[in-house]
C-alpha cells in the first residue's frame, strides 16, 4: 500500500468530515464522513474550490479567509453555514490547521467539520492532539522524527495533533517517545486520576530525594565536611551521567 492509499485509508476511519485542500483552497482529499455529512463522493469534488459549499457570499469570504489563514502557518476555528447537496444548510463548526509539506513548507489545509453531532467527540480528539504536540515540543521532536519512530506517516502526526483522530494503537508506543503516560495522552491525568507528570520529571524527583538522604546518611556517619563534599559531587557527577 502506497502513501497516498495508506493517507486516504485513515482518513475515512475519522468519525467527523475531513477535507484536505492546497493553499488556494481546492479540495484536494474528501474523506468518508465528510462525504456522508454533505451527500457528494470525493469523485464529484476533488479538483473544486471548498468555498463552493458556503450558502452565501459572506459565507464564502469567511471561508476562504480562513483558508488563507491556515495557508499562511495558523491554526484556528471559525463557523459558516455550508449547503449540502439536496440543497440543506447547516451550521458547521470548521476547525483548520496548516498541513506541512515534505520540504516543511506549508503545502495545504486540513479543515475538520464539526456538526452538533461530532463535536463532542472532535473536541475530545483535539484535547488528545493538543497534548500530542505538546509533548511532542517538550521532547525535542520533529513531526518527521516522530512519524519515523512510530512507522508512519508525517501526514498522520499532523493529523492527529490536529485533532483528525485518535491513535489509539500507537498510544504505549506514542507515550515511550514523548515521555509520556499513555493515559495522560488520552485523558490528561495518571492512572491514578491525577494530573500526570512525565517520567522524566518522577525521576529526577526521586534521585533529589536520594541524593538529600545519601547526605544525611554521611552526616549521621559523622564524615567531615570535606568527605560530604567529595560525596555531593561523587553523587551529582553520577545524575549527570544517567
Amino acid at each position: 500500500m502506497d502513501d497516498v492509499d495508506l493517507e486516504l485509508g485513515l482518513l475515512d476511519q475519522v468519525p467527523v468530515g475531513v477535507v484536505i485542500t492546497d493553499r488556494k483552497g481546492t479540495i484536494a482529499r474528501w474523506n468518508r464522513a465528510a462525504a456522508e455529512l454533505f451527500g457528494w463522493r470525493a469523485a464529484e469534488v476533488l479538483g473544486r474550490p471548498v468555498r463552493g459549499l458556503a450558502t452565501s457570499g459572506d459565507d464564502e469570504e469567511a471561508l476562504l479567509a480562513l483558508i488563507v489563514r491556515a495557508a499562511a502557518g495558523e491554526a484556528l476555528e471559525g463557523e459558516v453555514t455550508l449547503c449540502d447537496r439536496e440543497g440543506r444548510t447547516r451550521c458547521v463548526a470548521l476547525r483548520m490547521s496548516p498541513l506541512y509539506g515534505r520540504s516543511s513548507q506549508v503545502a495545504g489545509v486540513i479543515v475538520a467539520l464539526l456538526t452538533a453531532t461530532s463535536a463532542k467527540a472532535s473536541a475530545r480528539a483535539a484535547e488528545v492532539g493538543a497534548r500530542i504536540a505538546e509533548a511532542r515540543r517538550d521532547a525535542g521532536l520533529t513531526q518527521q522524527v516522530l512519524a519515523t519512530e512510530l512507522g508512519v506517516t508525517r501526514r498522520s502526526v499532523q493529523a492527529y495533533e490536529a485533532g483528525a483522530v485518535i491513535p489509539y494503537r500507537r498510544l504505549d508506543r506514542l507515550g515511550e517517545l514523548l515521555d509520556r503516560a499513555p493515559s495522560w495522552l488520552l485523558t490528561g491525568l495518571a492512572p491514578d486520576g491525577t494530573a500526570a507528570a512525565p517520567v522524566r520529571e518522577l525521576r529526577d524527583e526521586l534521585r533529589d530525594a536520594l541524593h538529600e538522604e545519601l547526605i544525611a546518611v554521611f552526616s549521621e556517619l559523622g564524615a567531615s565536611s570535606e568527605q560530604l563534599r567529595r560525596a555531593e559531587v561523587a553523587l551529582i557527577a553520577g545524575r549527570r551521567t544517567r
